[in-house]
This record gives structure tokens, sequence and C-alpha cells, in this order.
């Protein structure tokens, strides 16, 4: 990468960030962000980064088939970076739950949580997206035993940790 053109595109980036609820000001900052990371950074960890911000402006601005577009797109370029990429299941798993694509929901949840330390924070919240998805598939067993995984994997918690406040 290009350390002039990586370095702009962090502030376009940030800037987008930081001007986040106002559209017409971020959405050029987020684009110009990207465009320069695929012209010259061309870093799997900045794409995905980039498309995952791209995906999180229109889903926060209800623009739900380009927020699929992005998320889809920074899933492409998540591979090496489980944590981060975990992270972009969750949020495209709600956004395709947006979409009543709940089974498709479940194939990218399932497929994350393959390689996962079931103990992990971030673990935990893309099973509690899995409970989410068999319950609105009216799937209850499948839910409850879903269910039974993360409060096993609760107990590695203490009882005033935020995720036990997230789950009861």
């Amino acid at each position: 990468p290009e350390p002039k053109y990586d370095e702009r595109a962090k502030i376009l980036n940030n800037l987008g960030n930081l001007f986040r609820t106002d559209y017409a000001k971020a959405k050029p900052l987020y684009e110009e962000s990207l465009s320069l990371r695929i012209r010259y950074v061309k870093d799997s960890v900045a794409l995905t980064n980039a498309y995952n911000n791209l995906g999180a402006f229109y889903y926060n601005f209800g623009n739900y088939s380009n927020a699929k577009s992005y998320y889809a797109k920074a899933l492409q370029y998540s591979a090496g970076n489980s944590v981060s990429r975990n992270q972009l299941i969750y949020n495209y798993s709600i956004l395709l739950n947006e979409f009543y694509e709940f089974e498709r929901s479940k194939q990218v949840l399932r497929a994350a949580l393959r390689d996962s330390d079931p103990a992990h924070v971030t673990s935990i919240r893309l099973r509690l997206r899995l409970v989410e998805c068999e319950m609105l598939l009216g799937r209850i067993e499948t839910a409850n035993a879903e269910l039974a995984i993360v409060r096993k994997a609760l107990e590695n918690y203490p009882h005033d940790d935020p995720l036990w406040v997230e789950y009861y």
C-alpha cells in the first residue's frame, strides 16, 4: 500500500465516522475512502473496514439493499480477521433478518461459529442472533439447544458482566 493514500483513506473514513449521522457529509467521505483503498491500498483489512462502514452507514439510513451489498462485499475481504469478521457477520445477520432471509442468516452465523471459540464474547453474540433466527422460524427446540450453549459459555463470565445483562 502507498502510505500517503492509506493515511488519506483512514482520515476520510474517520471523518465519515464523525459525520455518520449527516448523510450529505458522511457519504462522500466514506466513498472516497473506499475508492482510495480499492485503487491504492488493496489491503484486505482496510477494504473490509471500508465496506463494513458503508454497510452500516446505509443500514442506519434505512437503505437496506445498499447496506446488504456493502456487507456482502466486506465479507469477501474479511477472511483473515476472525474477530472483525464475526462483528461484520453479526451486522450482516441483522440486515438479512430485515429481508426475512432467516435461513441465509443462519447459514452465515453457523459458518462463523464453526471456527470460533464458543466462550468468546463475539461468539456468544453470534449464537444469540442464531437463537433469534430459530425463534423467528418457529424452531423452539433448536433455539433452546442454542441457548443451552450460550448458558454454558456464560458460566465463564462474572454475573455483573454486560453479557449477562444483555442475555437476561
